[in-house]
């Protein structure tokens, strides 16, 4: 058994309370690593094809890689991952913070929950034990409140992964919360736990993890420590946080704005404050072992939504531009209160923004006609409505309720042309990058296994010069050339494919992006090296792209069975069209369809349906996909 993970994967099945433990090989870990990889294996087991994701035969799994828990910075992040309820595929999100390492040094490298609790619960692992306690007193309170309440009695603050009034309310884009800024945010895995009565999981560790070169190990650590200041991308990200994406953005024309209807912002300055030396900002949090400390830290001014102790996460950019310029507010102090919140709610900014900006647009178009709208003077640019408009999602009252479901099934429901206005993909609403500006963004987006993702695999500007950071740290991976942003011909296609392959390695491994390459300092083959490091394997890159590539395909598959397949992976009809006059003309829809086809045939998919082949499934050791998708 090689060192670094523990070999022992928790489950809790909540219909009888029992908890258990699933002991694991060293060829499993070699097979499916940790993070996406065991998530994607135990939702294609556990969960039966035509489950209701708000039902209890939905499973939920938060799976840490092998190097969580080591002082190796960016390397413990969790993967959640379940049936989604918002997309009805495939659901995943990855959160940063402490979760992922006090699990690990309590004795366990995943957890898989089943089934529904009776009544209100919560899941306390420690070293000691693993053990379901009542919640029924937590049940209702914000997810800073219960963290708090939920620390008391520890000997240390343990870290808590918990949910707010929005999950417990079954929003379709509930989020889970770690701390006051850490979010899986995407694909609505906050409803899943509320439909499954858990109001949160708390890990403290006490083992230190066993590793087989603890030297190495540490001289990878310290390499990265002394040589972050010199990396432009990373000292960017400690001295803004990534809301001072805003400037670029604008300036290239590519800052959603209008809902995705322009590129450019008249109030981006105003909002781009967030990312500067705005008056409110105290200090600086990271995650577990990470120098970087790119989470900034505000105190909240007068009058906006409080917190615990009066201090708020700085709004990451996606939730700039989300109540920002797409909704075209320009006041940060507006942006900042929705954003606390919405991380007390348990709500997801990004598709909370998107569906907003949805209702203003058919307001706005005299498509839909709602009293309560037209009191609350819901309209692009009224910042005033965002708060109250937020409250009534997260209580489900009123056109609330209609919201809370998602911008796609709220313009199934409207109807008369609204389905226009609905910038999603798989029913997951867009994050705030404008793809007509870098297409390669646009198909990570429509092939993405969990909806409309910006985090996927770097972005088509890393790699628009030749002498750019991308080409110059991606050799290993066979990627030295510089690709234009505009470009959708196979050059493209295999760099997107690649680098996805790449990044969903490292889910696997539960690395952050902004520390590895192309987009941060780490080099890829020092992270082979660090893997090599802790675990005692003879380790290659090879193994790593593989098994990047087998999560993929396990996702995928999980869709194909789910009965979704290539007819979702479509763009919003808008991105078709111009950005406006100082933007960009829209994005050639018979070349991105054959883009997504040549991406199909080179994942070794069907290039017509998408559905992954029995000869790819074979290669890559999936035998029981290949088996299950032919028994369909």
């Amino acid at each position: 058994m090689g060192r670094a993970y523990t070999g022992r994967i928790l489950r809790v099945e909540l219909n009888s309370g029992d908890v258990s433990v699933e002991e694991r090989s060293d060829a499993f870990y070699r097979m499916y690593l940790g993070g996406k990889g065991i998530a994607g294996r135990h939702l294609l087991r556990e969960i039966p094809n035509n489950a209701d994701p708000l039902g209890p035969e939905n499973a939920l799994v938060f799976a840490t890689g092998v190097l969580a828990g080591t002082n190796l910075p960016g390397f413990s992040r969790v993967v959640v991952a379940a049936k989604s309820p918002l997309t009805g595929g495939y659901g995943e999100s990855e959160v940063g913070g402490s979760w992922g390492a006090e699990l690990k040094r309590a004795g366990y490298d995943a957890v898989v929950i089943t089934g529904r609790s009776y009544k209100p619960v919560y899941l306390e692992i420690t070293r000691e034990s693993a053990a379901l306690r009542d919640a029924s007193h937590l049940w209702g309170l914000t997810t800073s409140r219960c963290e708090a309440v939920l620390a008391e009695g520890f000997p240390r603050k343990p870290a808590v992964m918990c949910i707010g009034p929005a999950g417990e309310r079954l929003v379709r884009y509930a989020c889970i919360m770690q701390g006051d800024r850490n979010a899986a945010g995407r694909g609505g895995l906050g409803a899943v736990m509320g439909s499954k009565n858990l109001k949160a999981v708390v890990a403290l560790g006490s083992r230190r993890v066993d590793l087989h070169d603890a030297e190495s190990l540490t001289r990878i650590a310290r390499w990265f420590a002394e040589n972050y200041p010199k990396n432009p991308p990373s000292i960017a990200l400690h001295d803004t946080g990534t809301a001072g994406l805003v400037p670029g953005l604008q300036a290239a024309a590519m800052l959603p704005t209008r809902n995705f209807s322009r590129g450019r912002f008249d109030g981006a300055e105003s909002i781009g404050r967030l990312g500067g030396d705005w008056v409110y900002e105290v200090k600086r949090r990271g995650c577990f072992a990470c120098p970087i400390r790119c989470k900034r830290t505000f105190v909240i001014p007068d009058g906006l939504v409080p917190s615990i102790d009066g201090l708020a996460a700085c709004p990451e950019y996606e939730t700039v531009a989300a109540f920002g310029s797409n909704m075209c507010v320009d006041d940060p102090s507006v942006i900042l209160s929705a954003n606390t919140f919405c991380n007390e709610m348990g709500l997801d900014t990004i598709s909370a923004g998107v569906t907003m900006s949805f209702i203003m647009e058919c307001v706005e178009s005299g498509i839909l006609k709602d009293e309560t709208l037209n009191a609350l003077g819901v309209k692009f640019g009224n910042a005033a409505c965002v708060l109250p408009l937020l409250h009534l999602i997260v209580e489900r009252r009123g056109i609330g309720d209609l919201l809370a479901e998602g911008s796609l099934r709220a313009s199934q429901k409207i109807g008369g042309g609204s389905e226009a206005f609905a910038i999603h993909v798989k029913g997951q609403e867009l994050p705030m990058h404008d793809p007509r500006g870098k297409v390669g963004v646009g198909l990570g987006y429509a092939v993405a296994d969990h909806g409309a993702d910006h985090m996927t695999a770097a972005h088509d500007a890393v790699f628009a010069k030749a002498d750019g950071y991308g080409p110059k740290t991606c050799g290993p991976l066979g990627l030295t050339g510089a690709v234009s942003p505009l470009s959708l011909g196979h050059e493209k296609v295999r760099l997107y494919m690649y680098l996805q392959m790449w990044w969903d390695a490292l889910k696997c491994l539960g690395a952050c992006f902004f520390c590895v390459a192309p987009r941060g300092l780490l080099p890829v083959n020092m992270v082979v090296d660090a893997v090599r490091a802790a675990t005692g394997w003879d380790y290659s890159l090879w193994e790593a792209m593989k098994a990047g590539d087998r999560a993929g395909c396990m996702a995928r598959a999980f869709n194909t069975l789910h009965g979704h397949g290539a007819e979702r992976d479509r763009l919003p009809s808008r991105l078709f069209s111009s950005s406006g006059d100082d933007g960009y003309a829209g994005i050639d829809p018979d070349e991105f369809d054959a883009a997504v086809h040549l991406y199909y045939e080179m994942r070794g998919w069907d290039r017509t349906s998408g559905v992954p082949g029995g000869a790819r499934l074979h290669e890559l050791g999936l035998d029981w996909v290949a088996e299950g998708l032919d028994a369909r």
